[in-house]
């Protein structure tokens, strides 16, 4: 089951979204630009949102409580986060692991069936399962990587370990994609363990991983609309080769690429280095 993918759409509460044009519920539109509604425009909260609003201008979650200043002195940390795995790895604490239950085995019981009877095939191998179901268990793993993984996130974000797939990252994006966890709640979480344990690097470099890309391209799809994905600007015309679509790494000379296929076929994830 760890092996299993999904296209799903992550929904998100998108505060203000609107197309060219539409006034939003905080003010008269305007140009695009990065805004913070403080209204809550049906969604419970306020929320990042790239929208065309006049709600107000956009508070960074680094900005120091003091005023316009970042907490730190600077807006980006990166350069502190592009350090080299050590020798003998990371000395972090596992990611979350689930407790199988009852529903876990008629899952397998039924997925089992269904490729039996040739109604569905999978690539890749089955084991136990790597991310949360429900909300519960999100929340879980949340509070697992911020108070045990999260202050050695930063420095080793950007690297790979052939022996450790996981090292340091949050394993979440699965539990956002399902909904099962907002983004702006892992965002608030990490903002909070700064204020309390988590070094300014490590929590600067995973918000930015969350509002600077992946939110950032999910409100560019939604932006742009469903042609966007077909667009196809650099002519791409040749097929997969097969050994990319079966997973199979050892079909693959390139020690990455091999070990990259390898990842997704055992565990499902790569981070985002790898991929």
């Amino acid at each position: 089951m760890s092996s299993g993918t999904t296209s799903s759409t992550p929904r998100s509460s998108r505060c203000c979204w609107s197309r060219p044009g539409p006034r939003c519920g905080g003010g008269a539109t305007t140009g695009r630009r990065r805004t913070w509604c403080s209204r809550r425009c049906g969604t419970g909260r306020p929320s990042w949102a790239t929208a065309r609003c006049s709600c107000g201008p956009a508070p960074s979650p680094r900005r120091s409580a003091a005023g316009d200043e970042p907490a730190g002195g600077r807006w980006n940390l990166d350069a502190e986060n592009r350090e080299p795995p050590p020798a003998g790895g990371l000395d972090v604490p596992g990611p979350w692991t689930a407790e199988e239950d009852e529903i876990d085995e008629r899952v397998r019981h039924d997925l089992d069936r269904w490729e039996r009877d040739g109604e569905v095939s999978f690539v890749g191998r089955d084991g136990p399962r790597t991310f949360p179901a429900t909300v519960a268990e999100a929340r879980g793993a949340l509070r697992h990587f911020v108070g045990h993984r999260l202050p050695a996130f930063g420095p080793h974000q950007d690297a790979m370990l052939a022996g450790d797939p996981f090292m340091a990252h949050s394993m979440l994006s699965p539990a956002i994609n399902l909904g099962l966890l907002d983004p702006m709640t892992c965002v608030r979480a990490a903002e909070a363990a700064y204020r309390a344990h988590a070094p300014l690097a490590s929590v600067e470099g995973y918000v930015r991983q969350l509002i600077g890309w992946r939110d950032y391209i999910w409100h560019l799809y939604r932006y742009l609309g469903e042609d966007y994905r077909d667009l196809n600007r650099l002519s791409a015309r040749a097929a997969p080769p097969a050994w990319f679509e079966e997973l199979d790494a050892d079909a693959v000379e390139a020690r990455c690429l091999s070990w990259a296929l390898a990842q997704v076929r055992d565990t499902g994830f790569t981070h985002h280095i790898v991929r």
